[in-house]
């Protein structure tokens, strides 16, 4: 059997169309037509990620929206996660790591370093910025009865 022509690489969203309730495993809703239809058009594409799902914080828990990522690798997909959204594509040897399309944006953690602050090209001292934040604030978000 021919492997299609892979198509320019990227990211697709297919998680637009699933309803918008909580399922009880995490999953959204039960719209097993939704899930057929969206791994028929990953395996149509092979080698090119989709954007399948994403995890949402629910009270204090974080559940998954979209289709389960063990019901994916049992379909044969390849699953990644990355800034709390779930990737997947169906294999193909010229496919690319997500890395190349993704950035992964961790948690700032204590030890790295802060960047180089340098002065603003302007010569604005702290006080007239403030003033200049205060005046932008109180245009863009006037507070009722008080004039700008």
């Amino acid at each position: 059997m021919q492997q299609p022509d892979r198509p320019e690489n990227g990211i697709l969203c297919l998680i637009e169309g699933y309803p918008q309730q909580f399922g009880g495993d995490g999953s959204v809703g039960s719209n097993v037509a939704h899930q057929q239809w969206a791994r028929r058009v990953m395996s149509e594409q092979p080698g090119r990620w989709f954007l399948v799902g994403e995890m949402k914080r629910v009270g204090r828990d974080r559940v998954q929206v979209g289709p389960s990522r063990t019901d994916l690798r049992r379909y044969g997909y390849e699953v990644e996660a990355a800034n709390s959204k779930v990737y997947a594509r169906a294999p193909h040897p010229d496919g690319r790591p997500l890395s190349d399309f993704v950035t992964i944006h961790g948690p700032r953690t204590a030890g790295d370093a802060l960047p180089e602050l340098a002065d603003n090209k302007f010569g604005w001292s702290k006080s007239e910025i403030n003033d200049a934040l205060a005046t932008a604030r109180a245009w863009l978000f006037p507070i009722e009865g008080i004039a700008a």
